[in-house]
């Protein structure tokens, strides 16, 4: 294996490791929180989608039930992080696809610099 490959994949396995770090513990819980108050949302008759969040939440509100409000806020929220787990993976395949075209160590070193970033 050439310097550059081997920077890439030192490179790749850095990232890779940010990542897991960060999606394994939040990522989890965050979804486990979602998928169940998303069930409990859903056997009270309200089917959330990012097309329809803000109709249902106003039409929540009018009902005038705090715990299925409380319900509605953590699904919300929880989505909401799961969206940015999201998006540090969709960076991370960003990163996989700039590897892939880079020629110099130094355009390795600026695309590995870059995705950190995100995590500080």
């Amino acid at each position: 294996m050439d310097d550059l490959n081997a920077a890439k994949s030192v490179a790749l396995g850095e990232a890779r490791k940010l990542l897991v770090g960060r999606m394994s513990f939040e990522f989890y819980f965050d979804f486990f929180e979602m998928l169940k108050t998303n069930n409990e949302l859903v056997a009270a008759g309200h089917i959330i989608t990012d097309e329809n969040r803000e109709q249902k939440y106003l039409e929540i509100v009018n009902l005038e039930d705090e715990a299925l409000l409380d319900k509605l806020k953590k699904y919300l929220d929880t989505s909401d992080r799961i969206g940015a787990h999201l998006m540090y993976y969709e960076q991370y395949k960003k990163l996989k696809d700039v590897m892939e075209s880079v020629t110099k160590l130094e355009e390795v070193t600026g695309a590995l610099d870059e995705f950190k970033a995100m995590f500080s």
